[in-house]
């Protein structure tokens, strides 16, 4: 509880009148949802939620600050240092533009109701000491002598439990040898960003081309990366490696929405 108290004094939250409008896009005969949450204090949270043998699995896409005026709304990542914008109209909630993932996509309201603070409270105060916590690691990264170079090709995910890694078919990055990447997740494989890599001796870059926000992996070998920061796996990338594969293509749906 005093943990609690001290996360909602950390971020500000009033929670005495704290109000929260929900938004939420469903695809057909997906297992995901995706939940925007605007908040009266002008925070906002947006999440994935993917249905695994009956049990929902949470991950946080962005998270920060917001502006409406009229049907305007403009949103600012807290994480990934970037903007996006969209609009409020008759219901529908509009992303404008952003990360692939989140770009053209219309959520439709679901309900406003009292903000339940507790998971997102942590889970917000948890990727924000994981962003100062890798500061250290990614400087040190940039500047190792000995270096290994990246192979191209794709990735697929890799979850920790216990001390076994085992394989998870939701998540995939794509390196190509004209330094561009592709980023999917889930089980269909959404585009969720895309852009060109660099690699900096052991820490390889990806910079989103419609945001230019930056997310980084630690290359441990020529075959497998360690999560630093990403999206949808922040806050949880000690756990989680991108291991190379012999797949030479993935099959995209054709629209988001």
């Amino acid at each position: 509880m005093k943990l609690l108290l001290f996360l909602i004094l950390f971020l500000g939250f009033n929670l005495s009148n704290l109000f929260c409008q929900s938004y939420t896009a469903h695809k057909k005969n997906s297992e995901y949802t995706i939940f925007v949450e605007l908040l009266d204090n002008n925070q906002y949270i947006i999440k994935s939620t993917n249905v695994e043998s009956g049990i929902s699995f949470f991950y946080e896409i962005s998270y920060g600050s917001f502006n409406k005026s009229n049907d305007t709304i403009l949103f600012k990542d807290e994480m990934f240092d970037y903007k996006f914008s969209g609009s409020i109209k008759k219901g529908i909630l509009k992303i404008n533009n952003g990360i692939e993932y989140l770009a053209g996509r219309n959520f439709k309201y679901s309900e406003t109701r009292i903000f339940e603070p507790e998971n997102s409270i942590k889970t917000i105060y948890s990727l924000r000491q994981e962003k100062e916590r890798n500061r250290p690691l990614i400087d040190s990264l940039k500047t190792i002598s000995y270096v290994t170079s990246i192979k191209i090709g794709v990735y697929s995910l890799q979850a920790k439990y216990g001390k076994i890694w085992h394989d998870l078919d939701k998540y995939k990055l794509e390196i190509n040898e004209n330094h561009k990447y592709k980023l999917y997740i889930h089980y269909d494989y959404l585009l969720f960003s895309e852009g060109e890599w660099e690699q900096i001796n052991h820490l390889l870059v990806l910079k989103d081309e419609k945001t230019n926000a930056e997310f980084m992996l630690e290359i441990k070998n020529n075959n497998i990366l360690k999560s630093i920061l990403i999206p949808a796996i922040v806050g949880q990338a000690s756990n989680f490696n991108l291991r190379l594969n012999n797949d030479k293509q993935i099959n995209t749906p054709k629209n988001k929405n």
